[in-house]
Order: structure tokens, then sequence, then C-alpha cells
């Protein structure tokens, strides 16, 4: 029986040093990732009421929940995941929220040079050049996609390589903290990358490759440092098989300060990423032309702010048109997270419209 005794405290004894030692090891591996690694999301939640034709709506949404894990791998090398999860408002998935990525990329930044500072390369399922920039400038992603986006022209992320560089220093903590932090280049940004034309979720259905590039440029970088002129485009194919052509020029000028924010762009071209801008059953592509206009009036001594926004849209074979009204109130409870009062109003061409009116939160963490 004292041997039995002894046996198991040995194996006791055994397993505790043996657990310990394992522990330790674990940690000494897993403790310098999670030290590197940052988790984040974003929340877009609304109570909407609507009128599309001559029915109505009133619904709770769940608009867009973004969950992002950011891990630094060496001194120039990173990586990034970000899952997507939206419930469809159409009801064609029965109401199921879907997840899908969003992107899933390695970064890795190079050295200075030229008059390029803190350029990096992304490979993966990447952002592309434009919308991560406008919505850095517009801020009420929450309320509703971009004006380009939301005319079914292209999406914000897919599959492929990015390039990404400031022109010139960083500009002074005074702009980056009470301004704008991002792409805050002191003479402005650039950024270049081909793709596969399908975006982040659909697959690509052609052996084309689209080539995307914005630059932007501060021109008056010490007397008016919030003025950007800028210029995106897109060359390549739609994304079907038949590979209808896809051309986008757009120009956009901005001014960002303290009190207000105002923006405006025009922007041509033929076809769209998705491939579905067709004149007819040969799959020729439609020419079409847009203008967006925006502007923000911030109150900082109480949180507050208004915005007004003004898109329209016109192709010219199969004469579609829109005309979307968008504004509403803001109070940011915390530096980016966000309670919206906004309506909507859109007209089409051919006298369909719908308006809706929502209260709107946008969390982040």
């Amino acid at each position: 029986m004292k041997k039995y005794i002894i046996f198991f405290l040995n194996v006791v004894l055994g397993f505790h040093v043996f657990s310990k030692t394992i522990n330790q090891d674990t940690t000494k591996i897993i403790s310098p990732i999670l030290q590197n690694t940052k988790i984040s999301g974003q929340w877009f939640l609304a109570y909407r009421y609507e009128e599309q034709d001559t029915v109505t709506y009133n619904r709770f949404l769940l608009r867009r929940t973004y969950l992002t894990i950011k891990s630094k791998l060496t001194k120039n090398l990173s990586a990034r995941i970000t899952q997507d999860m939206t419930l469809d408002e159409e009801g064609n998935d029965m109401g199921n929220i879907e997840i899908r990525l969003k992107y899933l990329y390695m970064s890795y930044s190079i050295p200075d040079f030229a008059f390029f500072s803190k350029p990096y390369f992304e490979i993966g399922l990447v952002h592309r050049p434009w919308l991560d920039f406008e919505e850095h400038i517009n801020i009420y992603r929450v309320q509703g996609t971009m004006a380009m986006e939301r005319f079914h022209l292209f999406n914000s992320a897919g599959l492929g390589v990015s390039f990404f560089t400031m022109i010139g220093q960083k500009m002074n903590n005074s702009f980056t903290k009470s301004v704008n932090n991002h792409y805050a280049g002191q003479y402005g940004s650039f950024s270049i990358g081909i793709y596969n034309g399908g975006g982040y979720h659909a697959m690509e259905n052609n052996r084309s490759k689209n080539i995307e590039y914005r630059l932007s440029l501060r021109p008056f970088p010490s007397k008016l440092p919030g003025l950007q002129i800028s210029y995106f485009g897109i060359s390549g194919k739609g994304n079907i098989p038949e590979q209808p052509d896809f051309m986008l020029h757009n120009g956009f000028l901005s001014y960002e300060n303290k009190r207000f924010t105002i923006t405006g762009q025009y922007f041509s071209g033929v076809g769209n990423s998705s491939g579905t801008l067709l004149i007819d059953t040969l799959f020729n592509a439609d020419e079409f032309v847009g203008y967006s206009a925006f502007t923000e009036v911030k109150i900082p001594e109480i949180k507050m702010a208004t915005f007004f926004r003004y898109d329209h849209f016109e192709t010219s074979h199969t004469n579609e048109s829109k005309n979307i009204i968008i504004g509403g109130i803001a109070y940011k409870f915390t530096q980016k997270s966000k309670l919206i009062l906004d309506f909507s109003s859109r007209n089409s061409g051919d006298n369909k419209s719908d308006f809706f009116i929502e209260v709107a939160l946008e969390v982040h963490f």
C-alpha cells in the first residue's frame, strides 16, 4: 500500500512540474505575440422607418459589424484579419447574419525614399486605394456607403497587392490630433494597386486584373493644411467572363479643419467592377457620370455635428438616373463612436423613390 501511495505522489508531483514547465514555455511563446496584437471592433446598429414606393417598414437593423485582429510580427511585417458580419436586409438569406472576410493581408513597410515617407505594401485581401481614404474624411459610413460605392461602381477591398505612402513627412500633432490622422502626409499621399475584379465578396470570373491609383496633393500645407486635391482612377474589365470595359476617373476636392469639413467630387467612366452596367446583350458597357457634395459642421464644445450630402448619378444609354439627399445630426460620445439621427431620400428616373429616417449607433472599441 505504501508503494502505491509513493507512486501516486510521484505521479502528481511529476505532472505538476511538467504542467508548470509547459505553462512557462507556452507563456514565453504566447506573451510576445499578445503584446504585439490588438483586437478592435466596429458596430453599425440602427432603428429605421422606411418608405419604398407604396410599402412602409419600421425595423431594427444590424448594418455592419467588424471584428479586427492586427499583429506586428517583426519590425517591418504585420498581419491583419477583419471579419465583416451583416444582416441581409433584402431577406435573401432568411434573415441569417452573414459572416465573410473583409480584409486578410500581410503588410510590409519599407524605408523612406525620395520624398515618400512611411511607405508600405499590403498583400492578400487588401484595401483598395480610394474608399478608405474618403471614409476618413466623410466619417458617416454608419449612414451608408460613399457615392461611387452606393452606385455599385466598385467596393473597398479586393484580392491583390496595394502600395501606400505619404508624400513628405507626417503633418504636425496639432493637425493630426484635432483634424485627421489618416493619410496625413505634409504634401499629400499616394496609392496604387492591382486586383481581381470582383472585390471582397465575389469570385474572380475572368482572367483580367484591374489597376487602381490615387494621388492626393496638399498644395498649401502651412497656410491651408486641410485642403487636398485628389485624383482617383481605375482601368480594367468588368468581373464577368465576357469582360466588358471598366474605366473610371474621379476628381475630388476636400477641406477639413476643427470646425467643418467640405468635399466635392465629379466622376465619369464606362462600366463597373461587377460587369453589370451594360447597354445590351452584346456586353457593351454603358457610360456614366456623377457627382457628390458633402459637408459637416462641427461643434466640438458639445461633441455635436450636423452633416449633409447630395449624390447624383446617370448613364448615357440605359437612361438610369438617381438623386440622393442625405442629412443628419450626430453626437460623438467617444473619439470615434457616435449616435446619429439621419434621413435619406432617393429619386430615380423611372419615378421610383424611397425615403427613410433612422437612429443609428456606431460603436468603436
